[in-house]
């Protein structure tokens, strides 16, 4: 009987680590340390870019625009992204040393400009 109930609660413990969700771990292998990175999916993957602390407001590439869905900043700087081209459009704080594994709806996919000199 002592062996049956081990056996049930090693296979819980199995179970229950294979559902687990390792969030943070995904990002972190795809991200280069001290950038902040987007991504095309939530939970971080698929990365679409990455970029230093401090570096200038750009738009992203036609293959990324309009497909964020998580993203992660792990620069000393803290950024933004807009929903439109040159910084227009809706402004989205991305906090140094933060992250979001989903971009909720209705603004994931939304993402076309970006910085890290500044938050909104």
């Amino acid at each position: 009987m002592r062996r049956w109930k081990c056996a049930v609660v090693g296979l819980a413990v199995v179970v229950g680590m294979v559902g687990a969700p390792v969030v943070a771990q995904a990002g972190s292998t795809l991200c280069p340390s001290a950038k902040a990175c987007i991504y095309v999916d939530p939970a971080y993957v698929g990365l679409l870019g990455y970029k230093s602390g401090n570096s200038a407001l750009v738009n992203v590439s036609s293959g990324a625009d309009n497909k964020t869905s998580s993203w992660e900043n792990k620069t000393a700087y803290n950024g933004a992204w807009f929903e439109g081209v040159g910084g227009s459009g809706k402004c989205w704080n991305m906090g140094s040393k933060k992250e979001v594994g989903s971009i909720g709806w209705p603004n994931y996919d939304k993402l076309t400009s970006w910085r890290t000199t500044a938050g909104c």
